[in-house]
C-alpha cells in the first residue's frame, strides 16, 4: 500500500507553483510506435534531445525499418547514429533488444502484445530485454503511442524528491516510479502527467542540479534540503543510483516512509 506522510511537503504543492512559471502543453506531433520509442530512448541515453533525434531520423532513413537495423552489420550501425554518445554502444545495444523483441514475439518486429498488458505487466516484460531498466520502459509507455499515464523517474528527478521531502532517502529506484506516480491524481491521464514531467524537467535542470541553486530556488520555502542548507543544517543525504534488477515485488505489496 503506497502512502505519503502528511508532514512532508507534497510534490504537487510543488507543481501547483511551478506550473505558473513554466506554463506547458502538449506538442502538436506525432507519437512513435512502442518499439520505434525504445530505439530513440536508447539512442537518447547522455545525449542532446536534438542529437537523438537527429540519430533516429537518420537511421531510419538510412535502413527504412527497425528490421533492416536488426539485420545490418553493427558497425554500420554505429556509423549511422554516430552523432549520440557511444554509437558502437548504443548499435549493440539496439541491435540486442531488436533480436530479443524478434524472438520473444516469435518473428514479429514490434510491441503490440504491450497494449493488452496492464501498466505493471507491460513494465516487466520490457524490463526483461537487454539493458532496459524501469525509466526507460516506462518513458516507452508514457511517450509512445501507448500513452500510459506513468512517471518516468531519472537520476535528476529522484534527487529532487528527496531534496524537496516528498521522497524517503530509503526509497530503491524500483519503488521510487510507483511512490511518485502515486503522488499524482490518480484520474490523471497521460498528457496530464506528460505535462507534469516535462514542468519538473525544467525546474531541475535550472535549480536542482547535482550543484543546487537553492538560493534563488522558487522552491525554497518549502523544500527540505534548501531550508537545511540556509540554516546551516545538513540536507538529506542522496544515495548514489545502484543497476538493480526490478520488479522483483507486486507494487502492490510496497510501503513507503
Amino acid at each position: 500500500m503506497f502512502y505519503h506522510d502528511p508532514n512532508r511537503p507534497s510534490i504537487m504543492q510543488a507543481y501547483d507553483l511551478l506550473k505558473q512559471l513554466y506554463p506547458q502543453r502538449i506538442l502538436d506531433i506525432p507519437f512513435l510506435e512502442p518499439l520505434e520509442f525504445l530505439i530513440f530512448a536508447i539512442l537518447s541515453q547522455r545525449t542532446r534531445h536534438h542529437d537523438a533525434v537527429a540519430a533516429f531520423d537518420n537511421l531510419m532513413l538510412e535502413f527504412e525499418s527497425l528490421r533492416n537495423v536488426l539485420r545490418a552489420p553493427a558497425r554500420l550501425v554505429e556509423r549511422t547514429v554516430e552523432r549520440t554518445t557511444w554509437p558502437d554502444l548504443k548499435a549493440e545495444r539496439m541491435k540486442l533488444a531488436l533480436g530479443a523483441v524478434h524472438y520473444w514475439r516469435k518473428g514479429q518486429l514490434n510491441l503490440e502484445n504491450l497494449r493488452g498488458m496492464s501498466d505493471w505487466e507491460a513494465s516487466f516484460w520490457m524490463e526483461h530485454l537487454p539493458d532496459v531498466g524501469r525509466k526507460t520502459a516506462w518513458c516507452v509507455l508514457l511517450f509512445s503511442t501507448l500513452r500510459r499515464a506513468v512517471l518516468p523517474v531519472d537520476t535528476g528527478f529522484k534527487r529532487f524528491a528527496v531534496r524537496f521531502g516528498t521522497l524517503s532517502v530509503s526509497t530503491n529506484w524500483a519503488q521510487a516510479h510507483y511512490a511518485l506516480r502515486k503522488q499524482l491524481p490518480s484520474n490523471w491521464n497521460a498528457d496530464q502527467v506528460e505535462i507534469f514531467h516535462n514542468t519538473l524537467k525544467r525546474f531541475i535542470q535550472a535549480y536542482c542540479k547535482a550543484e543546487p541553486a537553492c538560493a534563488v530556488c522558487p522552491l525554497h520555502g518549502m523544500c527540505v534540503f534548501g531550508k537545511g542548507q540556509c540554516s546551516g543544517e545538513a540536507g538529506p543525504h542522496i544515495e548514489r543510483r545502484k543497476r538493480s534488477s526490478s520488479f522483483q515485488e507486486s507494487p502492490d505489496q510496497l510501503e513507503f516512509d
